[in-house]
């Protein structure tokens, strides 16, 4: 079975907050979007994420957006 990239992107985005000993609040506080939406996007039926939102979450950790996008 093809894994969906959505769901890639939530297992990379859920180890890297791990990583940096974030809470799910923590990085959605520091990315500037909603704490629910964080939950959906590591979710198992998360939504399509932009790329205005997945630089935000990159400013959140504090790395480069391709770090972030390393799947």
């Amino acid at each position: 079975m093809k894994t969906d990239v959505r769901l890639k992107f939530g297992k990379q985005l859920q180890r890297l907050r791990r990583e940096h000993d974030l809470t799910q609040e923590e990085l959605a506080r520091k990315a500037g979007i909603h704490p629910r939406y964080l939950q959906n996007l590591e979710g198992a039926r998360p939504n399509a994420v932009t790329i205005v939102t997945q630089e935000k979450l990159a400013r959140g950790f504090g790395i480069p957006l391709g770090d972030l996008m390393d799947l």
